[in-house]
């Protein structure tokens, strides 16, 4: 989002008038996304969501990547619109709010106000990161495998959350915690107390 005007100039909007409206579009449909990820993390769930929004931020990065290694030429522009906004609902619905609501629901009380300050610069932290080297890796690999790195840096977090994330839909934070002092793996910490299977 930071870099839309010119993700935007590289697939072919010239005017400045035109790549301003489509970050504009960029930053509605995003909010638009939370709104609609939050209303259905507690009916999906917080995996099924996390998986979704893998999944197709993998998709479009990838797409994306391809738009600019001149694979869609005929349908570049639009589908360089219809990606990017296809990869913000997929973030707006995941990765995005659903980072903050994980960090509320693992941590333990007495720890909960540090946990989620570290995580939280955590993850501004590889925000800033992604923002000051974007430019950076454009003009070194090029806009197309920039893209193609992001995409297969998206499916190592995909990994992550299949092997790490659990399901904590439905749990309370009791519940989450006496589990985690259980020595619960991390992946089976939402799983009901009274179970005792965890493979």
């Amino acid at each position: 989002m930071y870099y839309a005007p010119v993700i935007y100039h590289n697939a072919g909007y010239q005017t400045v008038h035109q790549q301003y409206l489509a970050a504009m579009a960029d930053g509605i449909v995003f909010v638009l996304a939370t709104i609609i990820g939050i209303a259905v993390v507690d009916k999906l769930g917080r995996r099924p969501l996390f998986f979704i929004g893998f999944v197709g931020m993998i998709v479009c990065l990838a797409l994306l990547g391809g738009v600019y290694q001149g694979h869609f030429h005929s349908i570049a522009k639009i589908l360089s619109v219809i990606v990017v906004l296809g990869y913000i609902v997929f973030f707006g619905i995941s990765l995005g709010p659903l980072c903050y609501l994980m960090m509320s629901e693992l941590f333990p009380l007495n720890v909960k106000g540090m946990g989620m300050a570290i995580a939280s610069c955590a993850n501004w932290g590889f925000n800033v990161l992604v923002s000051a080297t974007f430019l950076t890796l454009v003009h070194f690999l090029g806009i197309g495998h920039t893209f193609y790195l992001y995409a297969a840096l998206t499916v190592l977090g995909l990994v992550f959350v299949a092997w790490f994330v659990p399901e904590t839909k439905g749990r309370s934070l009791e519940e989450i915690e006496t589990n985690l002092y259980r020595g619960v793996k991390a992946r089976h910490l939402g799983r009901p107390v009274a179970s005792h299977h965890y493979e």
